[in-house]
């Protein structure tokens, strides 16, 4: 069994009884996905631009669908009132030891070579789809990295990643 493939076995072992879908995707644009136990593969047309910088193939991305509100909910957003040291994470109802698992399974399972810059947990069905554009409303238009910056006056710092999702990681 391909690294992958067992890697994702290994993510939705750890979520049954949720079967949320599940995508990965490299820098090239290459896709797979697991949707209720079928596993696809896509060829996208540079649909998938991160950081505006192709030449790094080496990296991937894996997407957890949780837009049906399972195993996730989103947990709001920046200064909606939550605090520090909750003990939840940022973005999400997932735990601190899901986060950690779930970095650990992509850790253990990732190709050695690859790095994973993000495993993103999504909370609207209209984000990060093989079928969209890198058009920065659906999938990344290469300012995702970092995941902030001045509005430049100095006094406003910007999101640069979409709201309706999660970020975690690196992994390396």
């Amino acid at each position: 069994m391909k690294e992958r493939e067992a890697g994702t076995k290994k993510i939705l072992d750890y979520l049954t009884p949720h079967t949320p879908p599940i995508r990965m995707v490299s820098a090239s644009s290459v896709w797979d996905q697991i949707l209720s136990g079928a596993w696809s593969k896509f060829y996208g047309a540079a649909n998938w631009n991160w950081s505006g910088e192709p030449a790094k193939w080496w990296r991937s991305f894996v997407l957890i669908d949780s837009s049906s509100g399972t195993p996730w909910q989103n947990e709001g957003t920046w200064g909606d009132g939550q605090l520090w040291g909750d003990g939840g994470n940022w973005g999400s109802t997932a735990t601190p030891a899901d986060v950690l698992n779930i970095l650990g399974f992509v850790r253990k399972w990732k190709s050695a070579g690859t790095v994973v810059p993000a495993v993103i947990v999504t909370f609207s069905s209209s984000l990060f789809r093989p079928q969209y554009t890198a058009d920065g409303v659906h999938n990344p238009n290469g300012h995702f990295e970092p995941q902030s910056t001045g509005d430049g006056t100095g006094a406003t710092t910007i999101g640069t990643r979409f709201g309706n999702a999660a970020f975690w990681g690196p992994v390396t």
